[in-house]
């Protein structure tokens, strides 16, 4: 009896131990995965994100950016350029070997004032695929001062600010060299100089004509813009001609409307009359 005791015994301990390891093995085999699977976690190299722009002011008063960054190719960048005027202009440039360059930024077409600018740069809402393999979904693997982390997650934003000169600016032709022309050309002795202005390139002219016995005002009126602009035309310093005809109207044209003949530049007839209003 007690042989079979004994047996029982020693059974219940083989089986004890048996059972013992078979549940230690997944454990082990679990923790060496968890290690293996470790290194992945780590994820990309981290960029601590650089950017250096410098404005360039064109000969026409244009301006436009140029610098260098760390952010790697394809990256989208959105430039906006402020005035302290209320001057807003927008352009969205792509990362290219390290390098970031604008087109140019005007003032509907014209260079922009002597004034001062903010210019900032953000990450475009919209990015390649190859730029987000990089830096991941969530900008993840960008940091740095210029990153910003909010609920909403990541953003970049680069702020600058510069003055632009007020040289190189044209010296206009002054009123009283316009004033010289106007009364030598069309101020008969009836008729009426009551102002001459030159304002950033542009001659203003306020005249009130005499009637006329045969000719009507408007008839009148473009008579004298086309003699005035004639000789105008014959000296650089302007941009636009306005006058106004008192109870008749107002013409304005601008330089570059000129057409050229064997007598010299002038402003077309018909023209000039459909300007009248």
């Amino acid at each position: 009896m007690k042989k079979l005791c004994f047996s029982l015994a020693a059974i219940l301990l083989l089986t004890a131990g048996c059972s013992s390891e078979e549940v230690a093995e997944p454990k082990d085999e679990q923790l060496k995965e968890e290690v293996k699977k470790e290194p992945e976690k780590k994820g990309k190299n981290t960029i601590n994100v650089e950017i250096d722009v410098e404005p360039v002011v064109e000969e026409d008063g244009k301006v436009h950016f140029i610098g260098k960054t760390n952010l790697p190719d394809y990256a989208e960048l959105m430039f906006t350029l402020k005035g302290l005027d209320g001057y807003t202009a927008q352009s969205k440039e792509t990362v290219l070997d390290g390098v970031i360059e604008t087109g140019s930024f005007s003032n509907k077409g014209e260079g922009l004032p002597g004034k001062r600018y903010q210019l900032s740069i953000e990450l475009s809402s919209t990015q390649d695929d190859k730029f987000v393999d990089v830096v991941g979904k969530e900008y993840e693997n960008l940091t740095g001062d210029l990153i910003i982390e909010s609920v909403l997650g990541k953003t970049m934003e680069y702020r600058s600010s510069f003055l632009i000169e007020g040289k190189g600016k044209k010296n206009y032709i002054s009123p009283d060299e316009v004033e010289k022309v106007v009364n030598y050309i069309a101020i008969g002795e009836q008729d009426k100089l009551i102002s001459v202005d030159v304002v950033d390139g542009e001659i203003k002219i306020v005249i009130e004509q005499a009637p006329h016995d045969l000719l009507p005002g408007e008839d009148l009126a473009t008579n004298t813009y086309s003699k005035i602009s004639d000789e105008l035309l014959e000296l650089e310093s302007w941009d636009i001609l306005t006058i106004q005809y008192v109870d008749i109207g107002t013409i304005s044209m601008n330089r570059s409307e000129k057409e050229r003949n064997e007598y010299g530049d002038y402003f077309p007839t018909q023209v000039i009359e459909e300007r009248l209003e």
